[in-house]
């Protein structure tokens, strides 16, 4: 018999103990964490109680065991028929580069979720075409730490969690999207996109950004008393303009398509189109996006980042938009630069996004900030054409 699968997770915090511990329920898998920072790995229990609500009201209070939990990257990713990194889009860089030395040719990378890109950097830091790559567009459901690397709690698992692969040399050892499955059971259901750029150009990319600008743009910068709701507190305004982003990513996605048909953009998703898939038993029958997104129970109670401040609290922008903004929208950006493609309000908000982190990426209209090698925009990598996004590449005789 071939043995389990060996599985190495990356991270730490609650989505990668929620994460290790679902795994670790599978007898045919065995499961490493990898934590870099010695004094996180070590707080992990040997065992972990999970707390799984499902989709159907039934909760689940299980315990599992990792084979593993350890700093040290050669300890945790040799022999792994998977690496899953489920950190922040700004740690990637840092395990991508930890895990390379001891991969094997047949390892499958995953980013979960990956994030705009996540395939750009891949291969840059592991060789062009050498492993097979998948990036998902969302985490598949929320997780709470109720105790430090002993008690997570896990609830509101997607209906579908997205996913693109792009193939590389090696052959890994069982169907990827099969495996990832396997670890999650039979909820969310996991499937595999046409092309890695449906997973670039999906609304997850720029919701959160556009909903924090919605509620903050006209901010005085005073402190405030209560913490506000994210999504309950959207206004007409704002989804109006979310709507009006999710119609610049349908033109990107139409440009893309133009220049080059054999890339099969179908599947790339207007806002509504994508809370129905998501969502569609969670939010109440409505027409209006403003109260869909209200509506949606997955999204009920979940506040606005903020910081302690003069007696008052403040919006943490750094926590709610260091992500989205060099490793969502700069990507977004870059691509639609590349295309020619006017995004006037998904620029928009990346420039009101990069003011609020006090970085530079947009100037004028073109990726040419201070900043941009903190981004994972195409043009960071050198990449000016169409063609190369799509390889991964630099082109070695462009016309």
């Amino acid at each position: 018999m071939a043995g389990p699968l060996k599985v190495c997770v990356c991270g730490g915090d609650k989505d990668a103990q929620a994460l290790a511990g679902l795994s670790a329920l599978c007898n045919d898998i065995e499961t490493r964490v990898l934590a870099l920072q010695e004094e996180e790995a070590s707080k992990w229990a040997p065992e972990l109680n999970l707390i799984i609500h499902e989709r159907n009201g039934n909760t689940r209070d299980v315990k599992s065991k990792p084979r593993m939990v350890t700093s040290d990257p050669k300890e945790a990713v040799s022999g792994s028929d998977m690496v899953i990194i489920v950190v922040p889009a700004h740690a990637h860089g840092v395990y991508l580069e930890a895990v390379v030395p001891h991969l094997g040719k047949n390892t499958l990378i995953v980013g979960l979720p990956g994030r705009p890109g996540f395939e750009f950097q891949c291969s840059n830091l592991l060789g062009v075409g050498v492993y097979t790559v998948m990036s998902f567009e969302t985490f598949p459901w929320e997780s709470k730490v109720i105790e430090f690397g002993k008690k997570i709690e896990i609830s509101h698992s997607k209906q579908f969690v997205t996913g693109a692969m792009t193939r590389g040399r090696g052959i890994c050892r069982r169907p990827p999207l099969m495996s990832i499955q396997m670890m999650h059971g039979s909820e969310p259901l996991f499937r595999q996109a046409r092309h890695f750029l449906e997973v670039t150009l999906s609304p997850y990319n720029f919701l959160n950004v556009a909903l924090c600008y919605g509620y903050w743009k006209d901010w005085d910068n005073k402190p405030v008393t209560d913490v506000p709701m994210l999504y309950e507190t959207v206004s007409k305004e704002t989804a109006e303009l979310i709507e009006t982003c999710s119609n610049e990513l349908l033109t990107l996605a139409e440009a893309i398509k133009g220049a080059k048909p054999s890339v099969d953009l179908s599947n790339v998703k207007d806002i509504r189109q994508w809370f129905v898939e998501n969502y569609r038993h969670e939010f109440e029958d409505k027409k209006e996006i403003q109260d869909i997104i209200k509506s949606t129970k997955s999204f009920q109670g979940i506040e606005h980042l903020m910081k302690d401040s003069d007696g008052g609290k403040i919006p943490d922008f750094e926590s709610m938009l260091s992500e989205d903004i060099p490793m969502g929208l700069a990507a977004i950006k870059g691509i639609a630069i590349i295309m020619e493609t006017e995004v006037p309000k998904l620029s928009h908000l990346l420039e009101w996004g990069q003011s609020k982190l006090g970085k530079q990426y947009l100037v004028d209209g073109q990726l040419t900030g201070s900043d941009v090698d903190a981004t994972r925009c195409p043009q960071k990598y050198g990449f000016n054409t169409l063609q190369e996004i799509l390889d991964g590449k630099k082109e070695e005789n462009p016309a």
